[in-house]
């Protein structure tokens, strides 16, 4: 399976093209220890489809305004480099909830899950992929999980 080369704004919902286009940000809360929520990937505001409204970055003084919460944020094309992988990890010690940074480095490090993660429900439902399938597996049920959403013309 070939490595992941465009993925959906968690702001816009619009595909991102390339990596460079990407933007990765989180808010920390200013508590001790630290909790983050939001991890998210969205355009870089020079590639944004919202440019002209602010882009489909979080709003930093927004943010800390409602918690006062620290904008965080690197581009895509930093968690996908060389240092990528451990870059990615370092955020289970700024906070981010297991659940959310697991989600997050499927999307950044299975090749085809940032397509396939829309229709893992249906999937389920439907039998095409059980959610119980041992570890090493993912490959195979992102594959049988994209054949099976074309075969039904689901998209993204």
């Amino acid at each position: 399976m070939t490595p992941t080369t465009h993925w959906y704004c968690d702001s816009c919902h619009l595909v991102i093209a390339n990596r460079e286009d990407g933007w990765v940000e989180w808010i920390t809360a200013s508590d001790a220890p630290p909790a983050t929520r939001g991890l998210r990937i969205v355009h870089r505001l020079s590639a944004s489809p919202r440019r002209t409204s602010g882009g489909c970055q979080y709003d930093a003084k927004v943010e800390s305004a409602r918690d006062g919460g620290r904008l965080s944020d690197d581009s895509l094309d930093q968690f996908l480099g060389p240092n990528g992988v451990m870059l990615a990890l370092s955020l289970a010690d700024a906070g981010v909830r297991q659940a959310a940074h697991f989600e997050f480095l499927k999307r950044l490090f299975v090749p085809g899950y940032e397509r396939a993660r829309f229709h893992l429900r249906a999937g389920i439902a439907a039998g095409v992929i059980q959610p119980n399938l041992p570890p090493g597996r993912w490959d195979k049920d992102v594959d049988t999980l994209l054949t099976w959403a074309s075969t039904q013309g689901r998209s993204p």
